[in-house]
């Protein structure tokens, strides 16, 4: 295959500033898509006639449709088509989310039902083209420094999902004030503002990455893809994660009704109730960062698991404990919340992203793509749980307080096993990288600064190629 430089598409600084913006603002939305209807919809659809299991389904249905998506293009986009999948998923999801405001003029409640699980299915399709794409182009825009990108990148997304609830009831509160419909004023302009994001990807995104060598069409095998998922250490590591991804589909749908019914905050105050989450994870969110950044990824996904099992056992608690009931121990237990998902979105793509390097999946154009698209799949799958099996399914037959007992020790048996692989695999150690080209061999570790001379004889165009041709790999 004929190799050639691809110099061309180097796009200006600026330009490269503003796609990474484009980018991160892109990921902060389809967090948001994920939870802004989490005051919203459940209340709404209640009043409606729909019950917790159609509540569930219909919210459920954004991953179920994220989650099959995911296998249909993980071997259909290439960094050639990347743009343009990219450029569509963030369209489709603006106008979904529009469409999904205009389902709240429907009072008939099959009908209604029906409308939010087709607009729902079309928003997931959008969100996983979002997924697939955010990640590669941010670590390709500077390569150099892939790693907190790819942190800060998961950041936004997570950022997203928590200030979702406060952003609708804000919104929602803003519609009634000026005398509109309030349940559709928040889905109108937000789903406005995300569309209005092609333009930007139209823009600024470059249409190939930039300093890249140019080999032909990469298009991840099939055959690749199905042995990276059949790892025994990334299935047996995701079946936990995906039980700890499930507490935001749940809280999606049963903490508004619980709030409401049970603690007596008002059903348009809901949303700032939310907001203890949100400033947890916008104050921890950082601190996780830098911790990843030096090598303790195992140490801040143990936390998540922890974290996770002792808040949903804290939910429990008001049972046989009446005089918790009450919205400061309920603040709480979201500032619980908060800190377990700023460590769980942090750490969780990095793990995954290790592990593939460690089962010899070294190309890290292809290992970007697979990671990605897996990643995606299990934080899908968890929200699907989380929101139809456990949030309808069994929330219907337990009610909320065992179910959250339940659930606390399905993440404590999960946490256990994931600390048995963690360990196995040295997350628990500080981790090095070697780092490897034509030229030299060397090991690092994260918090290591490595300089490349210029030589003389070379241009600053092809020594920036080879810097950005050097493979990492976990040792």
């Amino acid at each position: 295959m004929k190799t050639t430089l691809n110099t061309s598409g180097s796009p200006s600084e600026f330009r490269r500033r503003m796609a990474l913006l484009t980018c991160l603002c892109a990921y902060l939305c389809e967090g948001i898509n994920t939870s802004i209807m989490a005051p919203l919809f459940p209340p709404h659809a209640l009043d409606l006639g729909l019950t917790e299991t159609q509540i569930g389904l219909a919210q459920g249905m954004f991953d179920i449709a994220s989650f099959i998506g995911q296998f249909m293009i993980a071997s259909v986009i290439t960094p050639q088509t990347r743009k343009m999948f990219y450029a569509v998923g963030i369209f489709v999801s603006g106008v979904s989310i529009i469409l999904f405001g205009y389902t709240g003029n429907e009072t008939r409640p099959e009908y209604f039902f029906a409308l939010c699980v087709c607009v729902r299915a079309m928003m997931g399709f959008g969100a996983c083209l979002v997924y697939s794409g955010t990640v590669p182009l941010v670590n390709k825009l500077y390569p150099e420094k892939a790693g907190i990108l790819t942190s800060v990148a998961q950041s936004a997304l997570g950022f997203g999902a928590m200030i979702g609830p406060p952003l609708g009831s804000s919104l929602s509160s803003l519609g009634n004030a000026l005398g509109w419909n309030g349940y559709s004023v928040p889905y109108y302009l937000y789903g406005g503002f995300e569309t209005s994001l092609t333009i930007m990807v139209v823009l600024f995104v470059p249409a190939a990455s930039p300093f890249t060598v140019d080999k032909g069409k990469k298009v991840i095998p099939k055959h690749l893809y199905f042995k990276f998922i059949t790892t025994k250490t990334l299935l047996c590591l995701s079946v936990p994660v995906i039980a700890l991804f499930a507490i935001a589909g749940f809280k999606d749908v049963a903490y508004s009704p619980y709030f409401e019914e049970s603690v007596g905050v008002r059903s348009d105050l809901i949303g700032y109730v939310f907001m203890a989450i949100s400033a947890t994870y916008l104050t921890c969110s950082p601190i996780w960062g830098m911790a990843i950044q030096k090598g303790y990824v195992g140490v801040a996904l143990t936390f998540a698991f922890c974290s996770g099992s002792v808040g949903m056992f804290l939910f429990y608690l008001p049972l046989v404990a009446p005089g918790l009931v009450n919205l400061y121990y309920s603040l709480a237990v979201l500032l619980l919340n908060g800190l377990m998902l700023s460590a769980l979105f942090g750490s969780c793509y990095l793990v995954f992203e290790k592990i593939a390097e460690r089962n010899g999946f070294r190309d890290m154009e292809t290992n970007k793509l697979m990671v990605a698209s897996w990643y995606s799949t299990v934080r899908s799958s968890g929200r699907i749980t989380g929101s139809f099996l456990v949030g309808g399914v069994i929330l219907q037959g337990l009610e909320f307080h065992y179910t959250c007992l339940f659930y606390s020790i399905f993440i404590a048996i999960g946490a256990c096993i994931a600390v048995f692989i963690l360990y196995n695999n040295g997350f628990y150690k500080k981790v090095f990288y070697t780092i490897r080209n034509e030229d030299y061999e060397m090991q690092m570790s994260d918090s290591t600064v490595v300089k490349v001379a210029i030589p003389k004889n070379e241009s600053l165009i092809e020594s920036t190629l080879k810097r950005t041709m050097i493979s990492i790999e976990a040792v």
